[in-house]
């Protein structure tokens, strides 16, 4: 009676152990995980602050190039409405230079016929305003040849300056555009950073939840050593009246449980590396659907999981577990990334449904079955082992898979 309750205490001990170990390194992972996105979104972030500051600084230079040629396109336009009014006017000059001169020629034409000594004074005096006016034509054609020449030069710049702010224009608006797009990149980062962050408050939440549980198992496993400790002392006084039959009945004991201890471990580490399922009481999966139905729905929205595939994800390992819930964020956010990694073997069911495998795992023998349609990814079952042993070997899951779809 006294080496049974014995073996209680150190069953007990080996449970309470494992568990605290397996919350340590679940709640350790899933805080590794989310610091890692953190990190890896924050550097993003700043990655797009970066070329946001680079492209205002270039936006800003542009600015005041087109405010530059603004000014100078106003002084050309300046000039040339100058030059159009000079050239206006000399036309002005010269129509009225060619009209006065044919007045003349006609007047002199006039007086030819004419022989009076009055009449050829007038003619002299006509020939010499027509002569003058034409030295005047002469002045007024080379001031419009130049105030032309300018005046197209000028009307040049003006269209060559319009064209260049029409340029740098587009340029501006173009990198307005990138500025607007990068802005909304950083909102819907931001959002998710904060959203994470949220997670990783709650998952600190937990963790000091699970501390705290552990530090009152902590002191239930310290009772029971206690306990263990004053039954081994019971049991060294029995020894010490019953003698040497005892002790060969306590080696007898002992190595009989270092044997059994010897299987129980084989036999932990052989389903570990088969990846076994456990089976799992009410009060376990209760707490399980609890933590990863709704933090499943609320984090892969595009994603649909069937009954089935909770229940499988349920039987897993805590390590497997992790490593499943790493290949649904692959194949939810990161597709094009890793859809290398997919199966070329599919499953073809009865109704002619397609279904890929993604492989999970140290060993790689770990299978996920899902499909992808309509931007929505949809998990039907896993599989851990190759060899048809467990429930969850895939030539069982893979025939239901083709019964049931």
């Amino acid at each position: 009676m006294l080496e049974k309750t014995i073996t209680e205490s150190q069953n007990k001990i080996i449970v309470l152990q494992r568990k605290n170990e397996e919350l340590k390194n679940t709640y350790s992972e899933k805080i590794l995980f989310l610091y890692k996105e953190i990190e890896e979104k924050q550097s993003f972030l700043q990655e797009k602050d970066k070329v946001i500051y680079t492209l205002k600084d270039q936006t800003n230079i542009i600015h005041k190039k087109i405010n530059g040629l603004y000014e100078e396109k106003a002084k050309y336009i300046l000039e040339r409405n100058y030059l159009k009014a000079e050239y206006d006017n000399l036309q002005r000059i010269l129509k009225a230079n060619f009209e006065s001169q044919n007045e003349y020629i006609h007047k002199i034409k006039e007086l030819e016929n004419q022989n009076s000594e009055l009449n050829q004074l007038k003619k002299q005096e006509y020939e010499l305003i027509l002569k003058n006016l034409k030295e005047e034509k002469k002045e007024y054609e080379k001031s419009f040849s130049i105030t032309q020449t300018n005046l197209i030069n000028s009307m040049k710049k003006v269209t060559t300056l319009h064209t260049n702010i029409k340029s740098l224009e587009n340029e501006l608006s173009e990198k307005e555009k990138q500025i607007h797009y990068l802005q909304e990149q950083q909102y819907i980062l931001q959002n998710r950073l904060d959203y994470v962050q949220h997670e990783k408050s709650l998952l600190y939440i937990q963790f000091e939840n699970a501390k705290e549980k552990a530090k009152h198992e902590k002191e239930q496993l310290e009772s029971i050593l206690k306990e263990k400790r004053e039954y081994e002392k019971e049991l060294n006084e029995i020894e010490a009246l019953y003698g040497e039959e005892l002790q060969k009945a306590e080696s007898d004991i002992q190595v009989l449980k270092i044997r059994l201890l010897e299987e129980q471990n084989n036999l932990a580490i052989e389903k570990a590396n088969q990846g076994a399922p456990h089976e799992l009481n009410i009060e376990e999966l209760k707490i399980l659907e609890q933590e990863y139905e709704p933090r499943f729905a609320e984090l892969y929205k595009n994603c649909f999981f069937h009954k089935e595939f909770f229940r499988d994800f349920f039987t897993l390992i805590p390590s497997d577990r992790l490593r499943v819930e790493a290949c649904i964020v692959n194949l939810t956010y990161r597709y094009e990334e890793n859809v290398h990694k997919i199966r070329p073997n599919n499953v073809r069911t009865n109704r002619k449904l397609t279904i890929n495998e993604y492989p999970f795992g140290q060993d790689r023998l770990g299978r996920i079955y899902f499909k992808k349609r309509n931007h929505q990814v949809e998990f039907y079952r896993i599989s851990r082992t190759k060899n048809g042993k467990g429930d969850l070997n895939q030539q069982q899951v893979i025939a239901w898979l083709q019964k049931n779809y």
